[in-house]
C-alpha cells in the first residue's frame, strides 16, 4: 500500500490563487494554449454528463492547466472568447485576507 503524504502541494492547493478552467462554460476552441508562453495548457477528453447540451455524452477537449509551469500571466484567460478561464482564490486565503 503506497502512503501520500497529505501536505504534498498543501501551499499550492491552499494558498495560492491560480488560473482555473470552467469546463461547463469552456467549448474547447483551443485559443487559450498558442499564446501560453511556458506551454502550460494541455488538453484532455473531457465526458460532460448527459444532461448538458449537447447531450450526446461525447467527450470533448477541455483545457488543463499545469500549475508547476504557469506564469500567472492571465494571457489565457484575457484570450479565452467564453470566459471559462477563472483566477480562483482557495477558502483559506479569503478567511486569512
Amino acid at each position: 500500500m503506497k502512503i501520500t503524504n497529505p501536505f504534498k502541494n498543501f501551499h499550492k492547493r491552499h494558498l495560492q490563487t491560480r488560473l482555473v478552467s470552467n469546463v461547463g462554460i469552456c467549448k474547447g476552441c483551443g485559443a487559450c494554449k498558442p499564446v501560453c508562453p511556458t506551454e502550460a495548457i494541455d488538453f484532455f477528453a473531457y465526458i460532460p454528463p448527459v444532461d448538458l447540451p449537447p447531450k450526446t455524452g461525447e467527450p470533448r477537449l477541455r483545457p488543463q492547466i499545469d500549475y508547476d509551469k504557469c506564469e500567472k500571466c492571465n494571457r489565457c484567460k484575457q484570450e479565452c472568447p467564453n470566459s471559462a478561464i477563472e483566477i480562483f482564490t482557495p477558502r483559506l486565503m479569503k478567511v486569512l485576507r
